[in-house]
């Protein structure tokens, strides 16, 4: 999962980069958690596509650390997908 992060967020410091996974497995976990459905639909199907992946790691189990979670590149490229769309849309409101 760390290099996961790390590659959503390419392009920013280092020191974000390095942060990566970390940030990652948070997000995912308060997605899976979350009041709206849409936003806790994604978060419970990536915690599903990991657990049934290679680390089989409950993304909500506190023991699961961005260092022993393993995360597809499918799943990776959804996720960037939702960013740069996110990204999007700011720079679209902004400009509007």
């Amino acid at each position: 999962m760390n290099d996961a992060g790390a590659l959503i967020l390419a392009g920013l410091p280092q020191q974000y980069q390095a942060l990566g996974g970390a940030v990652l497995l948070t997000d995912i976990r308060l997605a899976a958690q979350s009041a709206v459905p849409q936003v806790r639909l994604l978060g419970q199907f990536v915690r599903e596509r990991v657990l049934r992946g290679s680390s089989h790691a409950d993304l909500l189990d506190p023991k699961s650390t961005p260092d022993n979670v393993v995360i597809d590149l499918s799943t990776v490229q959804l996720l960037e997908w939702i960013v740069m769309r996110e990204a999007l849309f700011d720079s679209a409101r902004k400009l509007g």
